[in-house]
């Protein structure tokens, strides 16, 4: 179980490391391309810096923990799901692209609903978004 638990975690860091050498160019968001809920809920911290989270939940609405998400703006920010589905940042205002680190497989066992729809926007104040993934047969 332990060496199960530090491979995990080895494949996790090297996931990140690969990622934020990856992102030293500044990304810049563009359009939406996704129809993912978001809503417009925004949450200061006292250092003025504000939370966003993102869900990934599966087409059933069941959290899916472990997912290698991302945000973008001109610097990303690598971290993964918890067992809620949840994985939130503090982070400075921003419209950030969310993205997940494998795009082919965004989190095990589960794939994009709409294979054209693998990127998705906080734009215009918005602080939280769900993102739907879908089971693969």
């Amino acid at each position: 179980m332990k060496t199960l638990k530090w491979l995990l975690i080895t494949i996790a860091v090297i996931s990140l490391l690969a990622c934020l050498t990856a992102c030293n160019e500044p990304a810049e968001p563009s359009a939406p391309e996704s129809s993912a809920p978001v809503t417009t809920t925004t949450t200061k911290a006292d250092d003025g810096k504000i939370t966003y989270t993102v869900t990934v939940t599966d087409e059933g609405g069941n959290p899916i923990s472990g997912a290698l998400i991302q945000l973008c703006a001109e610097s990303c920010f690598p971290t993964a799901t918890n067992a809620q589905g949840v994985a939130t940042w503090s982070l400075e205002e921003e419209e950030y692209k969310i993205s997940f680190l494998n795009t082919e497989t965004p989190a095990a066992g589960y794939t994009y609903v709409d294979p054209d729809e693998t990127d998705f926007y906080f734009e215009d104040g918005e602080t939280e978004a769900t993102v739907v993934l879908k089971a693969v047969a």
